[in-house]
């Protein structure tokens, strides 16, 4: 066991947890499934999952890796992972159902390393209620993947660490590695498990072994990036400055993380505790957003949680998905979630073991690069983060919680569950009809494998989303952007 100490207290009857699990593995990933299942969402590709499935399924009937010109990650482990299964978009999303009830396991593995029972099992809950977790869970996307490969290397190697154990470290490397080939972003959580044990593990002979193992994974890594760099439609790295756009970002993706975190926040946060330098802080965040919303309109960094329902840039034409009230709630709920969060950060983050701050600020740090490079920064790109608040936030000490904190903390839970049935509910609107009409019009296809100029000379005509395209006389309300893209066979 990981746990020790006070956080072996506090525990639960097996049926009440049993029962926690059941119920929560049905909210979050079984009726998700099963309305993909009943309306044929298991059998179309979702969002960039589009490109993903492509590749996994030209992978399973020619055995070559070729990418398809919308890869941005890596991607690769999970496309191979299949094998000639992947040839079934069925079993392409079947995957990730089961991945995304091993990334509950593991989140509450790595919340019990740190947390009692009943907070872990909470901080649990609250990642499953992010919005859209069911949508990820039954598209082949990445983010569950890499969620999971990165929570599993970081729960490995605070074990290695704990136990002084070479031969855990290296699986937790393994685990680093084959989330890194799936989204490069796993690679912080690689690196702060090597540095944590660099620093925990004293004796020379072992530092020697580790830095051996760094070294080594290092090595696989680049030679990797490289290499994927090297492949047609490789895309390399760019850079496009932008002052404003930086800032806006920067400021959405953070009071969207304290909504995402609002259900632990409302719960634990204590004032009474906070010292003045805190409370003014607490203070200052919540009259930023309110002054950030009312010149920006907008506190939500979107993609999944929308007014227009998930990934809504890449599908032709509009829907109204969640309305304009229900937005409205949330953005006041941004700042109360910004501001809460911002006065648990600064009272606990001296508290925090080394390897999970480490793995929060290289996240962090990677995170504000890319968005200082250009790259688009979405909603689901934060879920990964939320495990480390969740300690910071749940391990805070209560003398008693304020009146109607659990009440307020549950009724969010569920609010945010809702909202994930709500977004992921609309999606089941875009009938397999649609896909099959995208592959019968196979000879006005995009080849994606193609170059650039070959893509823009072929008859299709441009989106208002940069790289989705429309084949003429497809009706615009009802037919997905990614068909094209899927019934043009790779060559």
């Amino acid at each position: 066991m990981l746990v020790s100490g006070p956080a072996q207290r506090d525990r639960l009857p097996l049926v009440l947890r049993s029962g926690f699990w059941l119920g929560l593995l049905i909210v979050a990933v079984g009726l998700p499934g099963l309305a993909a299942a009943l309306t044929g969402d298991l059998t179309i590709p979702h969002d960039d999952a589009f490109a993903y499935s492509r590749i996994a399924e030209t992978f399973a009937r020619t055995g070559s890796f070729r990418l398809v010109g919308w890869n941005h990650p890596f991607s690769f482990s999970q496309e191979v992972s299949l094998g000639p299964l992947a040839s079934s978009l069925v079993v392409q999303q079947l995957l990730a159902l089961v991945l995304a009830v091993v990334a509950l396991v593991v989140t509450y593995a790595f919340l019990r390393a740190f947390l009692s029972e009943k907070r872990a099992l909470l901080g649990t809950a609250v990642v499953a209620a992010f919005p859209g977790f069911g949508l990820l869970a039954t598209s082949f996307m990445e983010d569950i993947p890499t969620y999971c490969a990165t929570l599993l290397t970081l729960v490995v190697g605070t074990l290695a660490i704990r136990r002084r154990s070479l031969p855990w470290l290296t699986l937790a490397v393994l685990c680093g590695i084959w989330g890194f080939l799936t989204r490069e972003q796993v690679a912080a959580a690689l690196v702060a498990v090597l540095i944590a044990a660099l620093i925990e593990w004293s004796d020379p002979r072992r530092v020697k072994q580790v830095m051996a193992l760094g070294l080594a994974a290092g090595v696989v890594l680049v030679v990797a990036e490289l290499w994927r760099q090297s492949l047609p439609n490789g895309q390399q790295p760019t850079v496009t400055f932008s002052a404003g756009t930086i800032y806006v970002t920067v400021v959405r993706a953070y009071f969207t993380f304290g909504l995402l975190m609002l259900p632990a926040t409302l719960l634990r946060s204590d004032p009474r505790r906070w010292s003045h330098r805190v409370k003014v802080f607490v203070a200052a965040a919540a009259v930023f957003g309110l002054v950030f919303l009312v010149n920006d309109k907008t506190l939500i960094l979107g993609n999944y949680l929308d007014t227009h329902g998930a990934y809504s840039s890449v599908l032709l034409g509009d829907r109204a998905v969640l309305p304009e009230k229900v937005m409205d709630v949330l953005q006041l709920l941004c700042v109360l979630g910004g501001a809460l969060l911002a006065g648990e950060l600064l009272a606990g983050l001296r508290r925090l073991n080394l390897t999970v701050g480490l793995f929060g600020a290289v996240t962090v740090l990677g995170t504000l690069l890319e968005i200082f490079a250009g790259e688009p920064t979405f909603d689901r790109f934060l879920l990964p983060l939320m495990p480390v608040a969740m300690i910071v936030v749940l391990r805070q000490p209560v003398r008693q919680a304020w009146p109607g904190a659990r009440s307020a903390s549950v009724a969010t839970t569920v609010g945010m569950l809702a909202l994930s049935a709500v977004i992921t509910r609309p999606d089941g609107q875009m009938r397999p009809g649609s896909f099959a009409q995208g592959r019968q019009r196979r000879t006005s296809m995009l080849d994606w494998s193609g170059s650039a100029s070959t893509r823009r000379s072929r008859p299709l005509t441009r989106s208002r989303h940069p790289g989705v395209m429309r084949s003429p006389g497809m009706p615009r309300s009802s037919t997905r952007a990614h068909l094209s893209v899927w019934s043009s066979p790779v060559r």
